[in-house]
């Protein structure tokens, strides 16, 4: 039998103003001007700091602040909300070519501070695990060539919660050759979900193995059609679905699609896995007037849709001369120009790295230094980095601060700075 998820409405109904709860109403609420919705729209725009500390105004503040209806009503005003666009970013560095050094930030695009804040390794001995995605606020880390084959799922906001799951039995790299990595989450079911795409060119079928947060299991599902190259984690998430760049058989793509492509070899498309049939489907990589190929591009989230971020520079390299946001058109199966921004910036950009959800552009500088950039006002704001990041790899993956709790997650421990691989190996730290 289905459960039906009461809306916040109904909650504050049946909590705040029925005649049941009438002592509780008036503790609660009759102190304020404010009505009940109101306080609770005032509520869903906070942090969560912030929140944690209102719990202790009163019972009833407390339950709902603890509410699912709540926390669904905040995710939504919260993440849309022009001031909490924020991202997170992977740096890395190599400077003698000997060891990598990663951190994590948190950039918040509007906020008064100019710098992005960082955020302390939940783990030492996950140091070289890459960030695989961000979402429903938790970060998933994940390497398949990590000596340790774990997958490490973290909230930040919540004091630092982790939990650390084991890569399936089947993806072994020494015997399957190649494996990539996505994350996802089915909004709908409210279960983040971990791919796991191996794959050894034309010798070995590809297989997929896929997580499930809810379950805690493992499950593999039929790809369809054979991966020869992959990206070694996923471009981007779009609506909770991951994406990657892959190579295909030619001749086998086009009976799939029923088209006649020519030519013989791989040939480059998008693979997406639709999280809530749980399928692993195609999308091409080039329509019309646009070719991945030919254009320096970025993939993103553009506002809700799958989006493809290029520009065009000046002959000197010193100035952006427009901005042009293609949108992919899942009816038609094509990509479209939805966008070509006009205005000039006088930024000598080094790369596009990402959007944020209200179509301000992310960026660094040939010097180093982040940017952002709305190309429908032109305005700009440049960021302070830290100097190893003017020249080391970045990523920047978008973020909404969520109370998000799975289960088996467990508190960063006190001594984060010495090694403890029982944390890894399944011991007293509670590995699934």
């Amino acid at each position: 039998m289905e459960i039906k998820k009461k809306t916040l409405e109904e909650y504050l109904r049946e909590k705040f103003i029925s005649p049941e709860m009438g002592k509780q109403h008036i503790v609660a609420m009759d102190n304020s001007v404010f009505p009940p919705d109101i306080i609770v729209c005032i509520l869903a725009r906070l942090p969560l700091k912030a929140l944690f500390r209102f719990k202790s105004v009163c019972k009833a503040w407390r339950n709902l602040l603890s509410s699912t209806e709540f926390d669904r009503e905040r995710r939504g005003q919260f993440s849309s909300y022009s001031r909490n666009q924020a991202f997170i970013t992977e740096s890395s560095y190599d400077p003698l070519s000997r060891s990598c050094y990663r951190t994590f930030s948190l950039l918040e695009i509007e906020s008064d501070e100019n710098k992005p804040r960082v955020l302390e390794h939940p783990l030492l001995e996950t140091k070289d695990l890459d960030i695989v995605g961000c979402c429903d606020g938790l970060i998933c880390m994940g390497n398949p060539f990590s000596k340790q084959e774990s997958i490490v799922f973290w909230n930040p906001a919540m004091t630092n919660l982790f939990k650390v799951i084991r890569l399936p039995e089947s993806v072994d790299v020494s015997v399957r050759g190649l494996a990539s990595i996505g994350f996802g989450c089915d909004g709908e079911r409210g279960d983040c979900k971990v791919v796991v795409i191996s794959f050894f060119g034309s010798y070995d079928p590809t297989e997929v193995d896929v997580y499930s947060v809810n379950s805690d299991s493992w499950i593999k599902i039929e790809p369809g059609f054979a991966i020869y190259d992959c990206s070694p984690r996923s471009i981007v998430a779009v609506n909770g679905n991951p994406y990657w760049v892959v190579d295909v058989d030619e001749t086998q793509y086009a009976k799939t699609i029923s088209a006649k492509l020519g030519g013989v070899g791989n040939y480059e498309v998008l693979a997406c896995l639709d999280v809530s049939k749980m399928e692993l489907k195609t999308v091409p990589a080039s329509s019309g007037d646009f070719c991945f190929s030919s254009a320096e591009h970025v993939l993103a989230d553009w506002k809700g849709s799958l989006g493809a971020l290029t520009c065009s520079r000046n002959r000197n390299n010193d100035m952006v001369e427009s901005f042009n946001v293609w949108v992919f058109n899942d009816g038609e199966n094509v990509w479209k120009k939805e966008h070509s921004f006009r205005v000039a910036i006088e930024v000598s950009l080094g790369e596009i790295l990402n959007c944020s959800k209200n179509g301000k552009i992310l960026g660094r500088r040939t010097s180093g230094e982040l940017f952002a950039f709305d190309p429908e006002t032109g305005w700009v704001k440049v960021y302070d980095v830290q100097p190893w990041s003017y020249t080391g790899n970045l990523v920047m993956y978008t973020y909404t601060e969520t109370s998000t709790k799975i289960e088996g997650m467990q508190l960063v421990p006190a001594n984060r700075g010495k090694r403890n691989t029982s944390v890894i190996n399944g011991g007293a730290s509670g590995v699934n």
